[in-house]
C-alpha cells in the first residue's frame, strides 16, 4: 500500500541520516555524546529542531527524506527498483496499490504559487485552471490535459495538480519486474481516488484507504462520503483485503472481477465514486507525470 516511491525516500544513504542527526543536535544545543536528552526532551522543542534539521540537510545534500532507517549491509539488501525483485518473494501473491494524491494531496509542501494554493481547486473557473496547470505542468501541459480526462473522466482537470506524481509509475514497474521472474505468483492492482470533503475537497492522500481496509472510516470524520458510500467502500475494501489475506486472490462478491496482472494489458480494480475495473486506464498520464520536475521550494519542505 503505497510503499513503492520513485526514489529511496524510504531507505536514505547514511550520509543523509547523518547529516540530519548532527543538524538536529546543533540546533537544540546539543552534543553527540548528549543523545540521550532527546528522550526526555519536550516533543513541540524536539519537533520543530527536526523539521528545520530536515531543511537544512535537504537543502545541503539535495535529499528529500524523513527519520528512516538506512539501508544496512545485512538481511535487506536495498530498494527493489535498484536491487530487483527476490525470487523466493515472487512466489508470493502480491496485492499493492495507491491512492490518487499520496504525498502530492496538498501541493503547498512543494509548491507555494499563490495561484496553485490561494484558494480550493474546487472554486476555480476554466481560466484558473490553465493558469494553475501550466505553472505546474510546464511545457507538459497540452499532453496532461488530454492525458489526464482519459484516465479519470469524472474527476476534474484541476485535480491532476494534486495527482500523485511517482507512487503509481513505480509500483507498476514492479508489477512488471514479478512477471519477469520465472514461476512468479499472481499480482493484483488497486487504485483509491475517493475524494473527501476537507478544505472545500481533498483528492485521497496518502493512508486515507487504511481506515476502510480496517472498516473503522465510519468513525473518521475527515473520510465521510455522501449517499452512504463510506459504508459500501468500507464493506468492499475489508472484504476484498480479507478474502486476499486467506486464499491470495482478492476478488469476492462485492467487487467486479479483477485480473491478475498483465504487463500487456493490465486491469486496476478503482475505487471512488464507483468501484470499476479499469484496462490501461492510466498509461500514457503515468509515462507523463512521474518525470516531472516539481516546482519544489525545498527550504520549505515539512511545511504546511
Amino acid at each position: 500500500m503505497a510503499g513503492i516511491l520513485p526514489e529511496t525516500m524510504l531507505y536514505p544513504p547514511r550520509s543523509y541520516t547523518r547529516q540530519l542527526a548532527a543538524n538536529t543536535l546543533k540546533l537544540l544545543g546539543l552534543e553527540e555524546k548528549d543523545f540521550m536528552r532527546l528522550k526526555t526532551m519536550d516533543y513541540g522543542t524536539l519537533c520543530t529542531a527536526s523539521l528545520q534539521a530536515m531543511r537544512e540537510a535537504a537543502a545541503a545534500t539535495g535529499y528529500r527524506a524523513t527519520w528512516s532507517q538506512p539501508v544496512s549491509e545485512g538481511f535487506f539488501k536495498g530498494f527493489p527498483l535498484e536491487v530487483g525483485i527476490r525470487r523466493e518473494m515472487a512466489k508470493v501473491p502480491l496485492l499493492i496499490g495507491s491512492v490518487q494524491g499520496e504525498r502530492n494531496s496538498d501541493v503547498r509542501r512543494w509548491c507555494t504559487d499563490p495561484v496553485i494554493i490561494g484558494s480550493n481547486k474546487n472554486t476555480w473557473d476554466a481560466g484558473h485552471t490553465e493558469k494553475a496547470m501550466r505553472i505546474w505542468f510546464g511545457e507538459k501541459y497540452d499532453a496532461v490535459r488530454e492525458a489526464f480526462p482519459r484516465a479519470y473522466p469524472e474527476k476534474k482537470l484541476q485535480d491532476s495538480i494534486f495527482t500523485d506524481m511517482g507512487h503509481r509509475a513505480s509500483i507498476l514497474k514492479v508489477c512488471n519486474m514479478r512477471c519477469e521472474v520465472e514461476e512468479h505468483a499472481d499480482t493484483f492492482l488497486y487504485y483509491f481516488n475517493a475524494e473527501f470533503p476537507v478544505n472545500g475537497g481533498t483528492v485521497a492522500w496518502h493512508g486515507s484507504e487504511l481506515p476502510f481496509v480496517f472498516h473503522s472510516a465510519t468513525y473518521c470524520d475527515p473520510l465521510w462520503l455522501p449517499h452512504g458510500r463510506t459504508e459500501q467502500l468500507e464493506k468492499e475494501m475489508c472484504t476484498t483485503w480479507a478474502t486476499f489475506a486467506r486464499t491470495g486472490n482478492p476478488n469476492n462478491p462485492l467487487i467486479p472481477h479483477l485480473p491478475a496482472y498483465d504487463p500487456e494489458h493490465y486491469g486496476t480494480l478503482v475505487w471512488g465514486d464507483e468501484t470499476t475495473v479499469r484496462y490501461d486506464h492510466d498509461r500514457a498520464l503515468v509515462d507523463l507525470l512521474p518525470q516531472l520536475t516539481l516546482p519544489n521550494d525545498i527550504s520549505g519542505y515539512g511545511m504546511g
